[in-house]
This record gives structure tokens, sequence and C-alpha cells, in this order.
């Protein structure tokens, strides 16, 4: 009887957000969007430096979420990092980006 060879795709580990807008801890109140965008961008750097393997981003539209176009936030991420790879949460492997199918 033959053995059977199974294919074992390697384990990625990545952080997934939807940007949520959090409480200043260090001054009371609400981080402004801007601020939150800017510290989401710098945590994609810092993911890309310590060698996770994906950064996700998914969409979401209410106030106390940042990110309404995943596609905006992935490309400036691409811009700012060298090795990660960034996704949106509705990404399909098989169909590409739902938001871009015609």
């Amino acid at each position: 009887m033959a053995a059977v060879m199974r294919h074992h795709a390697p384990m990625e580990l990545g952080i997934y957000t939807f940007g949520e807008v959090t409480e200043n801890a260090r001054h009371g109140g609400t981080i402004s969007v801007e601020q939150r965008l800017h510290d989401l961008l710098e945590e994609i750097e810092l993911a890309d430096e310590v060698g996770l393997d994906v950064f996700g981003v998914g969409e979401h539209h209410r106030p106390d979420f940042v990110i309404s176009s995943p596609a905006v936030v992935l490309a400036a991420a691409a811009a700012r990092t060298k090795r990660i790879r960034h996704i949106a949460a509705h990404e399909s492997p098989t169909i590409g980006f739902s938001g871009w199918l015609a």
C-alpha cells in the first residue's frame, strides 16, 4: 500500500483589527481619528519589523472605528513596510477583494 503524502501549509502569525477608537489612557477623552490612523500605521510597521506574516484590517462604518476603506489603509501600510502581507478582512483567496469585483 502506498503511503499518503499530505501537504501542510506553514503556520502564519498576524494581527487583525477594525481600527477601533479607544480612550486616551494618559489624558482621558477619546483619541482622534487622525491619531488612531497614525497609531495604526505605526502598529503595522512594528508588526513588519518584528517578523509577523500578516496584518489584516476590517471595514466598518461606525464612529467608533476608523477603517471605512481598507484599501486606502492597506495602500498607506504597503508604502511603509517591506515584507508583511496586508489583507482586508473580506478578502477571498479565490476571487480577490469583494469590493473590487465588477
